[in-house]
């Protein structure tokens, strides 16, 4: 039983540091993510991060956002202003690009729209991310008429 309580304290902690940690996210969505890593949060807390990572693995929440992955709130950090954003609001800009401002842009143009944002990013990220959002190339959109792998 000590255990169990251990253990439900321990996701408590992290899951109260998760959300001041990005309490903007939870606010305004994925644009607005920070930069936060497992080994970050753990180092915070004085946990180790394999502790971190079994406290979030296979645990969902449910936001204004609708349901998520825990370890959706985890991202790598890319510089943006002069400071550093986070990869998840790279990735939700680059979404945003393709869908309001249309399809007929390469992955370069992509790149130096987001610079212009004050997100600096190379080719082969925008590539990456693209990719990871399920996001077609220009050319598969313009085959297909629509952005959506």
């Amino acid at each position: 039983m000590g255990s169990l309580r251990l253990r439900d304290r321990t996701i408590e902690r992290v899951l109260r540091k998760i959300a001041v940690c990005q309490k903007d996210f939870f606010r305004y969505g994925f644009s607005c993510l920070k930069p936060m890593t497992l080994k970050q949060l753990a180092e915070c807390l004085g946990l180790s991060v394999s502790t971190v990572c079994r406290c979030v693995q296979n645990k969902y929440m449910e936001t204004d956002f609708g349901v998520i992955a825990l370890k959706e709130l985890f991202s790598s950090q890319v510089q943006a202003e002069g400071a550093y954003g986070s990869a998840a609001a790279a990735r939700a800009a680059i979404r945003s690009i393709l869908e309001q401002q249309g399809e007929d842009y390469s992955d370069r143009q992509l790149a130096e729209l987001l610079s212009q944002q004050g997100i600096h990013i190379s080719r082969r990220t925008v590539t990456k991310y693209r990719n990871a959002e399920k996001l077609l190339s220009r050319s598969g959109r313009r085959q297909h008429g629509t952005g959506k792998q």
